[in-house]
């Protein structure tokens, strides 16, 4: 899975534009990709099959900060 590793940096750099956020959520893929790689039915690529995860964390780190910062205005 390493070979992955500056990609999914990259891709997640590209959709937070913040280093410390991408390195996070970097490491939040290749931990789900760990824990559900036995789930993984090849009906597309490895490599396809990580950015969607990378897709999904950004987007779930993003709802995150949303959330956060609506019960912090409260």
């Amino acid at each position: 899975m390493f070979l992955y590793r500056d990609q999914v940096y990259m891709a997640a750099w590209q959709l937070t534009r913040n280093a410390d956020d991408a390195m996070d959520v970097s490491q939040e893929v290749f931990l789900q990709v760990y824990r559900t790689l036995s789930g993984f039915e090849g009906r597309s690529s490895v490599k396809t099959w990580i950015y969607r995860i990378v897709v999904n964390q950004c987007h779930n780190r993003r709802r995150w900060w949303r959330r956060r910062a609506r019960e912090k205005s409260r």
